[in-house]
This record gives C-alpha cells, structure tokens and sequence, in this order.
C-alpha cells in the first residue's frame, strides 16, 4: 500500500501481506484522516484481514492481532470462477463507523455453495463489539454486493439476488445495517464513551439511576447518549428518529429531569463536543408539593445520536447514586408551553 501526491510525489510505501487472489482486497477512506483495508488472506484456510492505517502509513489496529477477537475463516468460490475479478474483488468489504471502527461485510460460500452474506463491527481499537451475523435471511444466493457508508453508524449493503423463480435472472437487493452490540441480561451495557453513566434494570417507570462517574475536587460529571437515554428508561415518549436515522425528525423534542441533586446542571452537546442547549431550570406543583425541574427543549439531530451532560458542584461521596425522574416530549410546529411536567408524582 502506498500514498502518493502529485505535488510530492510519493509519501510512504509498505508492505501489508499476500491476498489469496490478487483481486481479494477493499480499500475504502475512513472518517478520521486514514483508511481500512481488508482482504482474504490464506493462513493456511482462507481468512479475513481487516485493518486501519493512519495518514502516515501507520497501521492502528489490526482484527487479527486483538487477541479477544474471532478469526473469521470463509469459504471462497468454486474454482471455475475464482479468476474472475469483479467476483472476487467483492468477497470483503468495509466501511467506516463514525466512531473510529469499522463495519465489515463480507461474503461466504458455506460448503462451496451459493454465497451467502455476513456483517460484523469493529470499535476503535480494532475489538470486535458484534459478532458475525447473516445480512439477510434470504434463503437464495447474495452475489455481486456493493458497500457504501450510510452515514452515521450503519452501511448500505446492495447485492443481486437470484430469487425463488425470477423470471428475468437477478433481482436487487439494498439494506441498511448497524452495529447491534448484545447486552446481556444482568450485565453492564457496553459503554461508548468514556464516563457514561451506565443503567441498570430494576429502576421504576419514568425513573433512572444517575451516578457520577467522573470528577475532581471542584466537579463532577457523566455523559448519557440520548439512544441510550430512551432505550434503558421505561415509559419515556419519544420520536422513531432517535434510533432509525430515516424517520423523520420531529420539529422538537422536551425532557424534563426532577429530583436531580443540588446543584446540578444538564446540558445537550453533539458528537462533536458542540452545545445544543443547557437546562433551563423550572419550579411548579406537584401532588407532593414544591418541585423543581431542569428542562432541555431542542430539535433531534437527524444524522448523529447526541449527549446529555449532567455536572453536580456538590461533593459526591464515591460510588453514590440518586433516582430521578424523566419525562419527554414532542411534536411539529411550535414548542408546548414551557411548565411543570408531570413526572414522579
């Protein structure tokens, strides 16, 4: 693998390894400046290579050398048509996450078969977070597929079909994919950030466990995707746009936290660190008396998840968690008015 400029002729030259076929690679611009190469190497059975390499034609991670990964082994096609290219050019495919890793997507021919095609995901390290999984349960073959980024965290997979009887030979097939990681029952969710605020099971209806994972002497604080937010706290009311990027957005959103600590502050930040809105802090009744609500009013993002950042000056002792209350809502056109939400009443 090379770079070269027409201005500097060229950058760096390395040498990456052997494909079992001259045409068994992908090469494809990820979203952070380098690039993901993969291919099917023979070691000795056919196998996927998968790997980034930076700007300076450094490789950052590599799947087979991240010792908790699967090696994934794949059957190739029948020998009268491994010469040809555009077949072969095909069998490994992979595109950025948005998040630093990959989705890889490749094909496999079980036992010399049709072929048949399958996905994985890959974080920032090079760790795989799914497993391999079937893009289709088609039974029918999957042949000629072609992978783009669709923005965000997911790929557009499109592939000719055979059919169950076509009468007119193949049929086209487009999917859209994402990275589903398991979270198995009774175990910590698997965190995409640094100081997220992980939930539990077991928290009532409209409620959630806020605990600070992160400070000093002077604050502390946590993150919360909103996926996240609404996927862990029952009973909340939101739009399908918050986890299908091809729903359409409403025209706002409303979340109203009560029972938060003293002196805490939430704020809205996008993926890239920039402010949405802070909390806008509203007292009203409640059928337990005075309460007092921080309330974020916004618009969706349409094409990113986005980050709620609760910060407390209050010195937490370690370890300490507190339930509050949450409630959400939204619509199109103009905002309800702005009062007291009903939440932990």
């Amino acid at each position: 693998m090379l770079r070269y400029g027409a201005a500097g002729g060229l950058s760096w030259d390395i040498p990456i390894g052997k494909p079992i076929h001259p045409a068994a690679f992908h090469i494809q611009e990820d979203d952070r400046g380098g690039y993901l190469l993969t291919f099917i190497s023979a070691t000795p059975l056919p196998r996927i290579e998968l790997m980034r390499i930076d700007g300076n034609g450094a490789v950052t991670w590599d799947i087979n050398t991240v010792a908790a990964n699967n090696q994934i082994l794949v059957g190739m096609p029948a020998a009268s048509i491994v010469g040809t290219n555009d077949v072969i050019s095909r069998v490994t495919q992979a595109v950025p996450d948005a998040n630093g890793g990959a989705i890889l997507v490749h094909q496999n021919w079980l036992g010399g078969g049709a072929p048949k095609l399958f996905a994985a995901c890959y974080d920032s390290n090079g760790a795989q977070v799914s497993p391999a999984q079937a893009v289709t349960a088609r039974p029918t073959a999957q042949e000629l597929p072609m992978v783009i980024s669709g923005g965000g965290t997911s790929a557009i997979v499109a592939w000719a079909d055979d059919g169950a009887a076509a009468a007119n030979g193949l049929d086209v097939w487009v999917q859209r994919l994402g990275c589903c990681v398991p979270e198995p029952m009774g175990e910590m969710p698997w965190p995409r950030f640094g100081c997220e605020i992980i939930q539990f099971g077991g928290a009532g209806f409209r409620e959630m466990v806020l605990k600070f994972p992160c400070g000093n002497r002077e604050r502390q604080w946590g993150i919360l995707p909103l996926a996240r937010l609404f996927s862990n706290v029952r009973g909340l009311n939101y739009p399908g746009s918050i986890f299908n990027r091809d729903v359409e957005r409403p025209d706002w959103m409303r979340i109203a936290f009560s029972s938060l600590p003293e002196d805490t502050e939430v704020r809205l930040y996008s993926m890239k660190g920039e402010l949405i809105r802070s909390g806008q802090a509203i007292r009203g009744e409640a059928k337990k008396g005075p309460s007092l609500q921080t309330v974020l009013t916004f618009r969706p993002s349409q094409e990113e998840d986005q980050l709620l950042l609760f910060t407390t000056r209050q010195k937490v002792e370690r370890g300490k968690t507190f339930l509050i209350g949450v409630n959400s809502e939204w619509g199109n056109g103009k905002p309800s008015p702005l009062g007291l939400q009903k939440s932990r009443c």
